[in-house]
């Protein structure tokens, strides 16, 4: 396991202005560090539109998206609730960007089947928690035979 040594600190405005002629993405979507709302109007207020800036905004939580929201998103209102004994009901307190990161990192899914990122925000916590879910099916199907 590397350990995340990026904090929203230790980013160097200056350098990352005076360096923008080659500086085309940051991509900070799976730094758990790095997801205040405050250092994303931060950086964009730095870097203008010039670079591409992905982040995954947690803090503070964003609104329920109706058009990405499935009701399916997560089962149960509490652990008290689920069956411990199901993998899902185990997940369920990971936070999406948790089951994204696996869902990339470990199983090296990097799109969905009409070819968005999984680490998009417009893939719902429901898709990813599926195709996590279907990802380990197949993991423990291949390590049967």
């Amino acid at each position: 396991d590397s350990h995340n040594l990026l904090k929203p600190n230790s980013l160097q405005m200056d350098g990352l202005t005076e360096n923008m002629k080659q500086l085309e993405i940051i991509d900070l979507r799976f730094n758990q560090k790095c997801g205040k709302r405050s250092l994303l109007e931060s950086l964009q207020s730095t870097l203008g539109g010039k670079v591409e800036l992905k982040m995954t905004i947690t803090y503070p939580p964003p609104p329920p998206d109706p058009s990405t929201s499935n009701i399916d998103d997560r089962i149960g209102a509490s652990p008290a609730v689920r069956d411990a004994k199901l993998l899902r009901s185990q997940l369920e307190p990971w936070s999406t960007m948790a089951l994204r990161r696996r869902l990339v990192a470990d199983f090296g899914e990097e799109l969905t089947e009409d070819g968005r990122s999984w680490a998009d925000e417009d893939v719902s916590r429901g898709q990813v928690m599926d195709r996590l879910l279907s990802m380990y099916q197949e993991e423990a199907k291949s390590k049967c035979h």
